[in-house]
Formats: structure tokens, sequence, C-alpha cells
């Protein structure tokens, strides 16, 4: 019965700590391994007192040990979902361990069947615990985090097949039997390909999402593009939805690179934009037109009045801004002043440059 013990055990520990290095938890460790320790010694005494703790109980420990799905919901910041894939995903890799252990000692003749199969388990956990948890929380742990909702019930429902597979070998198949080797071997091949095709496919999906991302963002200052500007102008109109254009050109800026180096240049950009994202706030968007020229697209219901306003107040912060030269702002709307982009940002353009020169003839 030691013997039987110290299996289970192994299992529930190996079992609790890799879902410990996935999931993400709400509370110190103290507080995590108290709890879990006290449910652990319960979940020992329903075995213990149910039937008796034996060879057996190392497959029905591993389906008790469901209960523990009640105080890891509360340990860990995780959607039940995501918690019941993780705890599947964990105790899969201890039934398998069990399942092959079972396995090789049917092939051997020992009197002492659980001493030989505790052995051989901490063997296997010991020979692949580093590679296994090392993927969990490199690899399973990404992937579940970067999964769409529907590759997440996917592999939630891939999760339980695996599991109820390996346990319906590890209950209904006689170990002694030749098909419960063939049947263990196709299960674990399944395994791997599966979880495999299931993780080229989200990592995929990850670098295509970074691709866009790097596509539609600018690299100095991190607001959106001029790809990106035209294809949200171009959503809007399409929804038939009142905006209104910013056309932004910063003055003088030549002088900054000549004067103090372009880095000091990128520098007073990054802080302009700055400015703009924090005074636009959430009644619009920000993006880097070219060079020293930002467009913002207004998509709260603004007048000319309220623009004139959003006008003077980027006017206002901008000049906390060290060296700052002074930026020049023009205005269109739609429909009024366009039914496109291009037309939208010319006129806008037009009167940024119109107000920019009737500055420079004041300064004559």
């Amino acid at each position: 019965m030691l013997y039987a013990i110290f299996n289970i055990v192994e299992i529930l520990f190996v079992n609790l700590f890799h879902t410990h290095i996935i999931a993400r938890k709400k509370y110190s460790n103290q507080i995590v391994l108290a709890i879990l320790f006290t449910v652990s010694f319960a979940l020992l005494a329903i075995l213990y007192f149910a039937n008796g703790i034996n060879e057996e109980s190392t497959v029905r420990s591993v389906l008790v040990g469901f209960i523990y799905l009640v105080p890891l919901y509360f340990l860990y910041d995780l959607s039940f979902k995501k918690l019941l894939t993780i705890m599947i995903y964990c105790w899969t890799y201890t039934i398998i361990i069990s399942t092959v252990a079972y396995g090789v000692v049917s092939m051997i003749d020992t009197s002492n069947t659980i001493a030989v199969i505790f052995s051989l388990q901490s063997l296997f956990i010991l020979v692949s615990i580093i590679f296994v948890f090392t993927f969990s929380k490199k690899i399973f742990k990404k992937v579940l985090d970067k999964a769409s909702d529907i590759t997440q019930n996917l592999l939630l429902v891939l999760s339980i097949s695996i599991f109820s597979g390996f346990v319906g070998i590890r209950y209904f198949v006689d170990p002694n039997e030749t098909i419960y080797l063939v049947l263990t071997v196709i299960m674990i091949v399944i395994t791997i390909t599966s979880y495999a095709l299931i993780f080229s496919i989200v990592q995929a999906n990850i670098n295509l999402t970074s691709t866009k991302k790097i596509a539609y963002k600018d690299s100095l200052t991190g607001v959106k593009n001029r790809y990106s500007l035209f294809q949200d102008i171009d959503d809007l109109i399409s929804n038939d939805k009142s905006f209104s254009v910013l056309f932004l050109d910063l003055d003088d800026f030549k002088s900054i690179n000549d004067k103090y180096s372009h880095m000091i240049g990128d520098i007073y950009l990054m802080e302009f934009t700055g400015v703009l994202v924090n005074t636009i706030k959430d009644n619009g968007s920000v993006y880097r037109f070219a060079g020293d020229e930002f467009v913002c697209l207004i998509t709260k219901k603004y007048d000319s009045s309220n623009i004139k306003e959003l006008e003077l107040n980027i006017k206002q912060e901008s000049k906390k801004i060290d060296k700052f030269n002074g930026v020049s702002i023009g205005s269109s709307f739609f429909p009024e002043n366009g039914l496109s982009a291009d037309e939208l940002l010319n006129s806008a353009d037009k009167a940024m440059y119109g107000k920019k020169k009737s500055r420079k003839i004041r300064r004559i």
C-alpha cells in the first residue's frame, strides 16, 4: 500500500505543479500551497476510505483529481474553459506515463507489481519532465493565450478526447493483450501529431498578426501609419459614418534635425505623437502620414467650432515640448469636403498649407 500512496502522491504533485507553471495565480504561493495541500489530503482520505489505496487507485486518482477544478478556479486568474483545458492537458501527461508503465510491467514477471509500476513511472517522469514542462511553459501557454475562441474550443475538445482515449485503454483493455500496446502507441502518435498541428496553426496566425501589426504601424512613433489611415477612412466611408480629418505639419522641423541631430529630431517626433494621442484620447485615432506630417481621424461628432478648440488644445499642449517650433493644422469633414480618402486628405492638406502660408505672410 505504501508504494500505491507514493504513486498517487507523485501523480498529484506532477499534475498540480504542471498546472501551476502554466496558469496565472491570483494569490501568493503560500496561500496556493496551503489550499492545495488541504485538498490533496482530503483526496487521499477519500480514496483510502472509499476502496482502499491499491494499484487501481492510480488511474482513479487522476479522475477524482478533477475535484481540483473547484479550488483551482478560485486560485488562478483564468476562465473555466482555459483552466479545464490546462488541467486535462496536464492530467493527460501523467495518464500517458501511467498507461505506458502498466503496459511495460505486464510484460515483466514480477510479484510486486505496484512497486515496479511506481519505479517505471518515476523513471519516465524523470526522463521527460524537463522537456514537457519547458514545452508547456514556453509553447502551450503561449498558444492557449493567443489562440482564437474557435481554436481554444478545438484544443479543449482535443484534450478531452485524448485524455478519454488513454483512460479507456487503461480501464477497458487488458495490459497483457497485444492490442493494449498497439492502442497505446497509436494514441501517443495521435497526441503528438494533433497538438503539433494545432500549435503550428496558432503559431502561423501569431506570425501573421505580428506581420500585420508591423505593416500597419509606424516603427518610430508606434501609432498607425499611412497605409492604415487609408484603410480606416475607407471603412468609415463605407459605413457612412460622419467624421473629420485633421492634417498636421510640424513647422520648421528640418531645422531641428540640422541644428540638433536626427536623434533629437526622432525624440521630437515621438514627443509630439504623445501630445496628439493624449489630446485626441478616445475621440479618434492618430496616424503618422509621412516625415513630419500627421493625421488625426476624429470619429466623434464634432462641428467646426469643436475642431478649432481641439486644434488649440493640440497647439497649447505642444508648447511643452522642448525646442518646439509650432504646428500647422488643417481640417476637413466627411461628407461636406469629400467623398473619398484622397479628397478629404487633400482638402485638409490645402487648409493646413493655407494657414501656414498666411502665418508666414503676417510675419513678413
